[in-house]
């Protein structure tokens, strides 16, 4: 009976035939430095033993998972680290679940030629019908899509940056310039912000007021933004959120939403989307006017 009981490289040699390796030779992979190059893209290869790296890192992200979590909940989660397990590299991402967040209409925010419409609702459909989570960022565009792709979803509403925060409520008081009223806009202007920033512009002159914008240069409509150059003051990207803020911070009296009044083209979009800087704006500790 001893004579029947498979070596351990015959077993070796059956779980290469079972997973369609190919036996190599010590030499093929092996560089002079001992380093033996891994194929992503290959079939798994079965690994035994443990990996106490890999575990220790696993432990180590729960760990400082489960101490963030405290500290917006305020209450010790309880984090399950599960055991390692070696998966094809296809398997894992077909497995992967599709999350979906919907910040804006693709009708309403990008037009497209009356020919290609079906076909973007299509597309759009099928991407959020397949997804597992559908996150909207107001309960009126989570209903709009229930009714268009009939699926429900959820309503998450955009966060400001964690690093902004309020500045001296004492800087309120007085004009950051001296007799003359600053408003300040961070976004997009070119998807009728900028069009109503345009109207603004015979008001501004008339008040001696001034708007400092951040963000990209403004066209079509809005174009006419860059040559009002003595009320307008277009500083464009900076290379931070932070360094945006803080210099709405310093140098602006009020934070101005520019929505397109009437609002046209722009109707649709404005009916179900949220302004995301809507709470940067209350975390920045400055007065928000609208422009009408």
């Amino acid at each position: 009976m001893a004579e029947d009981i498979l070596s351990q490289d015959e077993v070796d040699a059956l779980l290469r035939g079972v997973s369609g390796d190919t036996e190599e030779s010590p030499g093929d992979d092996d560089s002079s430095d001992g380093i033996r190059p891994y194929d992503i893209g290959r079939q798994e290869r079965i690994v035994r033993g443990r990996m106490p790296t890999l575990e220790l890192i696993n432990e180590r992200f729960a760990r400082l998972l489960r101490i963030s979590l405290y500290g917006y909940l305020r209450r010790s989660p309880e984090i399950a680290v599960g055991p390692v397990r070696v998966i094809k590299y296809s398997d894992f991402t077909r497995n992967l679940p599709l999350v979906t967040i919907i910040h804006d209409d693709n009708e309403g925010f990008d037009r497209v030629y009356s020919f290609a419409g079906g076909a973007q609702r299509r597309r759009d459909g099928e991407f959020y019908r397949f997804a597992s989570r559908r996150l909207c960022v107001s309960p009126e565009m989570e209903e709009e899509f229930a009714r268009r792709y009939g699926v429900r979803g959820e309503v998450l509403y955009p966060n400001r940056s964690e690093s902004l925060g309020p500045r001296d409520a004492r800087l309120n008081l007085s004009l950051r310039t001296p007799g003359r009223l600053t408003l300040g806009f961070v976004g997009n202007p070119n998807y009728g912000y900028g069009e109503q920033l345009v109207k603004m512009l015979p008001a501004l002159r008339a008040a001696n007021a001034k708007l400092v914008a951040y963000g990209h240069e403004p066209r079509g409509a809005a174009a006419p933004l860059k040559e009002a150059r003595d009320v307008v003051e277009l500083r464009g990207f900076v290379p931070t959120p932070e360094e945006a803020w803080e210099g709405v911070k310093r140098d602006c009296d009020v934070l101005v939403f520019p929505y397109l009044n009437p609002p046209g083209l722009m109707e649709r979009m404005y009916s179900i989307h949220f302004p995301s800087k809507l709470t940067e704006y209350l975390a920045a500790g400055l007065p928000i006017g609208e422009a009408e």
